[in-house]
């Protein structure tokens, strides 16, 4: 079996290659997560408008009906739980840190570039201290999903969106239903 390796050179030129990679990876999911967050506050902002006129409606109108009352109150309950699990999610908070944590992958990206020009003779010792630093820097933090990786971009089926998606039907059938219930 041949050795790939041939110099510590080529080992730093790999490195570089595969924090690069990782980089992106943790760009990508960071930009994905920001955008749940946006889609999410923008649905929650439709949705909570959207309930106050129900309650409006169904607590003015004199004689509404039994149906309306309890899509109202039942929604209502649907959307204070909806925004509690979110809110345990934190798109935006993990957004950051994955901002941060690819900032902490790049310096350390500049420094094997660095050590890859330097004529220092204990290439091979300051190599293995980066790639340390590099390899808690893994284990402190969530990993990127196969979709953040390039190769696989082409639609967002991760289970966080899906469940966007799935919330976003729920919400017209409930809104189809309390429209109908009113006018029965």
């Amino acid at each position: 079996m041949e050795n790939k390796y041939k110099s510590t050179e080529s080992l730093i030129e790999d490195a570089i290659k595969d924090l690069k990679r990782t980089r992106s990876n943790r760009i990508s999911k960071s930009e994905r997560f920001k955008s749940y967050n946006s889609k999410w506050n923008t649905l929650f902002f439709v949705t909570n408008v959207g309930t106050i006129i129900a309650i409006l409606i169904t607590y003015t109108k004199i004689e509404a009906s039994d149906l309306s009352i309890f899509i109202t109150n039942s929604f209502s309950i649907y959307l204070i739980l909806l925004q509690y699990f979110l809110s345990t999610l934190d798109y935006s908070a993990r957004s950051l840190k994955l901002h941060y944590e690819q900032l902490e992958i790049n310096e350390l990206r500049m420094q094997l570039k660095l050590l890859l020009v330097s004529e220092s003779p204990d290439k091979a010792s300051e190599f293995r201290h980066l790639f340390e630093k590099y390899s808690i820097s893994l284990k402190n933090n969530e990993n990127h999903d196969a979709y953040d990786d390039k190769s696989n971009k082409r639609w967002d089926m991760t289970s966080d969106n899906i469940f966007f998606d799935l919330n976003v039907i729920f919400i017209i059938i409930i809104i189809v239903l309390f429209v109908k219930s009113i006018f029965q």
